[in-house]
């Protein structure tokens, strides 16, 4: 997480020892559901089983040539997505 910029790694004295502490960057903190312009309801909205289900059935869209017309949100969920987000407001809850 600290090579993403998420979170930061500095060091402080502890006893006498060197030891490696954490810091929530900027980046980070935008994924905290509390902070201003937060990030955080995109990020759990596209991590939702619904929707990412939907991308393990994008290959499959792609190579198909008979049932090409059917997107992958329809295959994985068995309906579209805006069915899908009618029936199961809860997965609108994330929104901002």
């Amino acid at each position: 997480v600290c090579t993403s910029g998420v979170v930061g790694e500095t060091t402080k004295q502890v006893n006498g020892n060197i030891e490696s502490a954490y810091f929530v960057t900027n980046i980070g903190a935008r994924l905290q559901t509390n902070a201003d312009q937060s990030m955080a309801p995109f990020i759990l909205h596209w991590l939702e089983n619904p929707l990412w289900n939907a991308w393990s059935q994008l290959p499959s869209y792609v190579e198909s040539e008979s049932d090409g017309s059917i997107p992958p949100f329809d295959r994985a969920n068995g309906m579209s997505a805006s069915d899908f987000y009618l029936q199961n407001s809860e997965s609108c809850s994330h929104r901002n």
